[in-house]
């Protein structure tokens, strides 16, 4: 009988184990997490504000107002929006704002562009935003930061070199920290909270919308 040699059967289970092995590897290089050592630069509030505009109205409702505190409810949106721009022409000598989200639409646009205008003036801009749903551009923040009166800082608990959705599938309890609050504080005496961030939605700007949010003065 003639000697058979046997042909290599292929292993059907060999490209499934490849491509899940690829998938594993994709997911491993998405879920990348942010550098614990980055060098920080330690920033403080600047509490000597008493002599500008803004603290001596301040002091003046004081005196006139004995032990009370004041609050004016911003409803409307246009109104939320001027608030805040009229606060911003009206600094002196810091800006200190925090939000969850901007977007790159005219809200954020006229907001970042006077706040670039304060820093022109001399007023110090600090501005802490959450990166997650943000959708302006990174060069823009990183121009920002580059003006010496103006500290620019994005909180991400993750790296952003991966996909950030995979993200939360790889380190969900990471992930899920985020910078939600939202104030807006002027010379370190007059501020603005509650529920709206940057964006044409929270200020009555987009049209066919019925978008919803509130907050105050004080």
């Amino acid at each position: 009988m003639p000697n058979v040699r046997r042909l290599p059967v292929a292993n059907p289970a060999s490209p499934r184990r490849a491509r899940w092995c690829v998938l594993l590897v994709a997911f491993l290089a998405a879920c990348t997490t942010g550098s614990v050592d980055y060098p920080r630069t330690f920033s403080y509030v600047d509490t000597n504000t008493d002599d500008t505009r803004l603290g001596r109205a301040v002091a003046e409702w004081q005196d006139t107002h004995p032990s009370m505190s004041g609050f004016s409810p911003l409803i409307g949106g246009m109104d939320a929006l001027g608030a805040r721009l009229a606060l911003i022409d009206g600094a002196e000598r810091t800006i200190d704002a925090q939000y969850f989200l901007m977007k790159n639409d005219a809200a954020g646009l006229i907001f970042i562009m006077k706040l670039l205008e304060a820093a022109d003036r001399g007023a110090r801009v600090r501005f802490l935003l959450d990166d997650v749903f943000t959708s302006v551009r990174d060069e823009v923040f990183l121009l920002l930061d580059q003006h010496p009166n103006v500290e620019m800082r994005l909180f991400n608990p993750l790296g952003r070199g991966g996909n950030r959705w995979l993200n939360y599938v790889g380190d969900f309890d990471r992930a899920n920290r985020r910078m939600h609050n939202k104030s807006f504080t002027v010379d370190n005496k007059i501020g603005v909270v509650g529920g709206r961030n940057i964006a044409e939605e929270y200020f009555d700007l987009k049209p066919g919308g019925d978008f919803r949010d509130a907050d105050g003065g004080l």
